[in-house]
Protein backbone atom coordinates (compact mmCIF):
# COMPACT_ATOMS: atom_id res chain seq x y z
CA UNK A 1 0.00 0.00 0.00
CA UNK A 2 3.13 2.47 0.75
CA UNK A 3 4.22 1.88 -2.63
CA UNK A 4 7.78 0.01 -2.32
CA UNK A 5 9.38 0.23 -6.05
CA UNK A 6 6.21 1.74 -7.42
CA UNK A 7 6.29 5.16 -9.16
CA UNK A 8 4.31 7.94 -7.09
CA UNK A 9 1.37 7.60 -9.71
CA UNK A 10 1.40 3.84 -9.89
CA UNK A 11 0.87 3.14 -6.14
CA UNK A 12 -2.00 1.39 -5.25
CA UNK A 13 -3.77 4.54 -3.49
CA UNK A 14 -2.82 6.61 -6.41
CA UNK A 15 -4.73 3.87 -9.12
CA UNK A 16 -8.04 4.06 -6.50
CA UNK A 17 -7.63 7.47 -6.83
CA UNK A 18 -7.49 7.98 -10.34
CA UNK A 19 -9.93 4.89 -10.91
CA UNK A 20 -12.69 6.46 -9.00
CA UNK A 21 -12.11 9.83 -10.68
CA UNK A 22 -12.57 7.53 -14.15
CA UNK A 23 -16.11 6.57 -12.22
CA UNK A 24 -17.02 10.07 -12.03
CA UNK A 25 -16.33 10.00 -8.46
CA UNK A 26 -14.41 13.23 -7.49
CA UNK A 27 -15.79 14.79 -5.12
CA UNK A 28 -13.27 12.57 -2.63
CA UNK A 29 -10.02 13.28 -1.35
CA UNK A 30 -7.30 9.92 -1.07
CA UNK A 31 -5.07 9.64 1.65
CA UNK A 32 -1.96 7.59 1.68
CA UNK A 33 -1.49 6.87 5.44
CA UNK A 34 0.84 3.43 4.97
CA UNK A 35 4.18 2.79 6.03
CA UNK A 36 6.84 0.87 4.48
CA UNK A 37 6.97 -2.56 6.72
CA UNK A 38 3.65 -1.42 9.01
CA UNK A 39 1.54 -4.54 10.29
CA UNK A 40 -2.31 -3.99 10.94
CA UNK A 41 -1.37 -3.41 14.57
CA UNK A 42 0.74 -0.29 13.28
CA UNK A 43 -2.18 0.50 11.02
CA UNK A 44 -4.84 0.54 13.44
CA UNK A 45 -2.52 2.86 15.60
CA UNK A 46 -2.33 5.17 13.25
CA UNK A 47 -6.03 5.18 12.35
CA UNK A 48 -5.98 6.41 16.29
CA UNK A 49 -3.74 9.35 15.42
CA UNK A 50 -5.92 10.49 12.46
CA UNK A 51 -9.43 9.96 14.40
CA UNK A 52 -7.22 11.82 17.38
CA UNK A 53 -6.46 15.14 15.24
CA UNK A 54 -9.79 14.98 14.49
CA UNK A 55 -10.32 13.50 11.16
CA UNK A 56 -13.32 11.59 9.58
CA UNK A 57 -13.15 9.08 7.01
CA UNK A 58 -15.71 7.92 4.94
CA UNK A 59 -14.16 4.94 4.81
CA UNK A 60 -10.86 3.45 5.57
CA UNK A 61 -9.06 0.84 3.65
CA UNK A 62 -6.25 -1.72 5.19
CA UNK A 63 -3.90 -3.97 3.04
CA UNK A 64 -1.93 -6.71 5.02
CA UNK A 65 -0.71 -10.03 5.52
CA UNK A 66 2.89 -10.64 4.67
CA UNK A 67 3.86 -8.24 7.59
CA UNK A 68 2.09 -10.23 10.16
CA UNK A 69 3.93 -13.08 9.23
CA UNK A 70 7.33 -11.98 8.13
CA UNK A 71 9.04 -10.59 11.86
CA UNK A 72 7.93 -14.14 13.03
CA UNK A 73 10.00 -15.87 10.57
CA UNK A 74 12.55 -13.64 10.76
CA UNK A 75 12.54 -14.19 14.62
CA UNK A 76 10.42 -11.72 16.47
CA UNK A 77 6.83 -13.30 18.65
CA UNK A 78 3.54 -13.16 16.71
CA UNK A 79 2.16 -9.54 16.66
CA UNK A 80 5.79 -7.92 17.09
CA UNK A 81 6.76 -5.56 14.18
CA UNK A 82 9.86 -5.96 12.36
CA UNK A 83 13.14 -5.57 14.12
CA UNK A 84 10.98 -4.95 17.51
CA UNK A 85 14.04 -6.64 19.69
CA UNK A 86 16.69 -5.20 17.99
CA UNK A 87 14.89 -1.78 19.39
CA UNK A 88 14.37 -2.98 22.64
CA UNK A 89 18.12 -3.71 22.75
CA UNK A 90 18.79 -0.35 21.48
CA UNK A 91 16.58 1.40 24.15
CA UNK A 92 18.26 -0.80 26.78
CA UNK A 93 21.78 1.00 25.97
CA UNK A 94 20.57 3.59 27.07
CA UNK A 95 21.87 2.84 30.72
CA UNK A 96 24.71 1.22 29.85
CA UNK A 97 28.10 2.06 31.20
CA UNK A 98 31.20 3.21 29.47
CA UNK A 99 33.06 0.24 29.83
CA UNK A 100 29.70 -1.71 28.16
CA UNK A 101 29.78 0.57 25.26
CA UNK A 102 33.37 0.04 24.27
CA UNK A 103 33.10 -3.67 24.15
CA UNK A 104 30.10 -3.24 22.17
CA UNK A 105 31.85 -1.06 19.76
CA UNK A 106 34.58 -3.75 19.84
CA UNK A 107 32.07 -6.20 18.77
CA UNK A 108 31.53 -4.34 15.35
CA UNK A 109 34.72 -5.18 14.34
CA UNK A 110 34.26 -7.57 11.87
CA UNK A 111 36.74 -9.76 12.63
CA UNK A 112 34.59 -9.79 16.09
CA UNK A 113 31.84 -10.50 14.17
CA UNK A 114 33.26 -12.81 11.84
CA UNK A 115 34.69 -15.14 14.97
CA UNK A 116 30.47 -14.39 16.44
CA UNK A 117 28.92 -15.89 13.03
CA UNK A 118 30.63 -19.26 13.38
CA UNK A 119 28.73 -19.63 16.84
CA UNK A 120 25.13 -20.55 16.78
CA UNK A 121 23.98 -18.93 20.74
CA UNK A 122 20.52 -20.17 19.92
CA UNK A 123 19.27 -16.66 20.17
CA UNK A 124 16.94 -16.92 16.70
CA UNK A 125 13.86 -17.67 17.66
CA UNK A 126 12.58 -20.71 15.80
CA UNK A 127 8.84 -20.53 14.96
CA UNK A 128 6.43 -22.95 15.65
CA UNK A 129 4.05 -23.21 11.98
CA UNK A 130 1.09 -24.51 13.82
CA UNK A 131 0.95 -22.27 17.04
CA UNK A 132 2.41 -19.44 15.54
CA UNK A 133 0.05 -18.89 12.75
CA UNK A 134 -3.18 -19.69 15.65
CA UNK A 135 -1.80 -16.60 17.54
CA UNK A 136 -1.33 -14.37 14.36
CA UNK A 137 -4.68 -15.29 13.59
CA UNK A 138 -6.33 -14.94 16.06
CA UNK A 139 -4.23 -11.03 16.94
CA UNK A 140 -5.47 -10.37 13.35
CA UNK A 141 -9.13 -11.28 14.10
CA UNK A 142 -9.20 -9.33 17.36
CA UNK A 143 -7.65 -5.78 15.79
CA UNK A 144 -9.92 -6.56 12.73
CA UNK A 145 -12.58 -6.46 15.41
CA UNK A 146 -11.23 -3.29 17.04
CA UNK A 147 -11.41 -2.06 13.09
CA UNK A 148 -15.00 -2.68 12.93
CA UNK A 149 -15.83 -0.95 16.10
CA UNK A 150 -13.90 2.21 15.25
CA UNK A 151 -15.73 2.68 11.94
CA UNK A 152 -19.18 2.26 13.88
CA UNK A 153 -18.10 4.39 16.79
CA UNK A 154 -16.87 6.90 14.16
CA UNK A 155 -19.22 6.54 11.16
CA UNK A 156 -17.13 5.07 8.43
CA UNK A 157 -16.59 2.01 6.65
CA UNK A 158 -13.55 -0.19 7.00
CA UNK A 159 -12.10 -2.99 4.76
CA UNK A 160 -9.60 -5.52 5.82
CA UNK A 161 -7.79 -7.43 2.48
CA UNK A 162 -5.39 -9.91 2.71
CA UNK A 163 -3.20 -8.67 0.36
CA UNK A 164 -2.05 -11.38 -2.64
CA UNK A 165 1.53 -13.73 -2.34
CA UNK A 166 2.97 -15.48 -4.55
CA UNK A 167 2.98 -18.29 -1.87
CA UNK A 168 -1.24 -18.47 -2.00
CA UNK A 169 -1.69 -17.77 -5.74
CA UNK A 170 -2.69 -20.52 -8.17
CA UNK A 171 -0.95 -18.52 -11.81
CA UNK A 172 1.13 -20.18 -13.74
CA UNK A 173 4.18 -18.65 -12.81
CA UNK A 174 6.08 -16.62 -15.18
CA UNK A 175 10.22 -16.47 -15.50
CA UNK A 176 11.08 -14.65 -12.84
CA UNK A 177 8.11 -16.32 -9.99
CA UNK A 178 9.53 -19.72 -10.97
CA UNK A 179 12.81 -19.06 -9.89
CA UNK A 180 10.94 -17.48 -6.56
CA UNK A 181 9.32 -20.59 -5.88
CA UNK A 182 12.21 -22.87 -7.14
CA UNK A 183 14.19 -21.26 -3.95
CA UNK A 184 14.78 -23.75 -0.80
CA UNK A 185 16.16 -22.93 2.67
CA UNK A 186 16.18 -19.07 2.21
CA UNK A 187 14.37 -16.57 4.28
CA UNK A 188 11.81 -15.93 0.99
CA UNK A 189 11.13 -20.04 0.76
CA UNK A 190 10.39 -19.88 4.75
CA UNK A 191 8.01 -16.85 3.88
CA UNK A 192 6.07 -18.89 2.09
CA UNK A 193 5.77 -21.68 3.83
CA UNK A 194 4.57 -19.72 6.55
CA UNK A 195 2.06 -17.67 4.38
CA UNK A 196 0.31 -20.34 3.18
CA UNK A 197 -0.20 -21.77 6.51
CA UNK A 198 -1.39 -18.64 8.25
CA UNK A 199 -3.52 -17.20 5.30
CA UNK A 200 -5.62 -20.28 5.79
CA UNK A 201 -5.79 -20.12 9.59
CA UNK A 202 -6.60 -16.16 8.79
CA UNK A 203 -9.52 -17.01 6.62
CA UNK A 204 -11.00 -19.50 8.54
CA UNK A 205 -11.20 -17.13 11.93
CA UNK A 206 -12.33 -14.56 9.71
CA UNK A 207 -14.88 -17.00 7.48
CA UNK A 208 -18.00 -14.91 9.14
CA UNK A 209 -16.73 -11.31 8.08
CA UNK A 210 -15.67 -12.39 4.44
CA UNK A 211 -17.35 -10.01 1.83
CA UNK A 212 -18.23 -7.63 4.38
CA UNK A 213 -15.01 -6.49 6.29
CA UNK A 214 -12.65 -9.05 5.59
CA UNK A 215 -11.58 -9.47 2.09
CA UNK A 216 -9.08 -12.26 1.46
CA UNK A 217 -7.53 -11.32 -2.66
CA UNK A 218 -4.98 -14.76 -2.85
CA UNK A 219 -6.69 -15.74 -6.03
CA UNK A 220 -6.77 -12.14 -7.89
CA UNK A 221 -3.70 -13.54 -10.63
CA UNK A 222 -4.53 -16.73 -11.11
CA UNK A 223 -5.89 -15.99 -14.40
CA UNK A 224 -3.28 -13.17 -15.16
CA UNK A 225 -0.42 -13.90 -17.40
CA UNK A 226 3.18 -13.59 -16.89
CA UNK A 227 5.52 -12.10 -14.00
CA UNK A 228 3.34 -10.05 -10.97
CA UNK A 229 4.96 -10.81 -8.34
CA UNK A 230 8.97 -9.24 -7.66
CA UNK A 231 9.70 -11.15 -4.67
CA UNK A 232 8.48 -13.02 -1.59
CA UNK A 233 6.88 -10.92 0.29
CA UNK A 234 3.74 -9.42 -1.70
CA UNK A 235 5.46 -6.77 -3.32
CA UNK A 236 4.19 -6.71 -7.25
CA UNK A 237 4.56 -4.84 -10.40
CA UNK A 238 2.93 -1.82 -11.19
CA UNK A 239 0.14 -3.47 -13.30
CA UNK A 240 -0.62 -5.37 -10.73
CA UNK A 241 -1.23 -2.62 -7.92
CA UNK A 242 -3.44 -1.39 -10.84
CA UNK A 243 -5.51 -4.93 -10.19
CA UNK A 244 -5.61 -4.80 -6.71
CA UNK A 245 -6.52 -0.79 -6.59
CA UNK A 246 -9.62 -2.33 -8.81
CA UNK A 247 -10.83 -4.68 -6.05
CA UNK A 248 -10.30 -1.29 -3.50
CA UNK A 249 -11.80 0.78 -5.53
CA UNK A 250 -15.19 -1.68 -6.42
CA UNK A 251 -15.69 -1.93 -2.84
CA UNK A 252 -15.55 2.08 -2.05
CA UNK A 253 -17.71 2.44 -5.08
CA UNK A 254 -20.50 0.13 -3.35
CA UNK A 255 -20.57 2.70 -0.15
CA UNK A 256 -19.70 6.37 -1.58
Amino acid sequence: MWGYTARDHATIPSWVAAQLSDARVDDVEVLNRAQSAYNLTQGLATLLLELRRGARPHAVVFLDGVNEVGPVVEGEEPGDIYRESHARRRLARENESTKDLLLRLGGRLRSVQALQSLKNDGSQREFDLDADCREIADYYANLVQIGVALGREFDFKVFFLWQPTLAMSQKKPGPWETRLLAERKTLGANMMTMQRACSRLVDDRLARDADETYFPLHGLFDEVEGDQFLDHFGHVTEEANARIATSITKLLLSSL
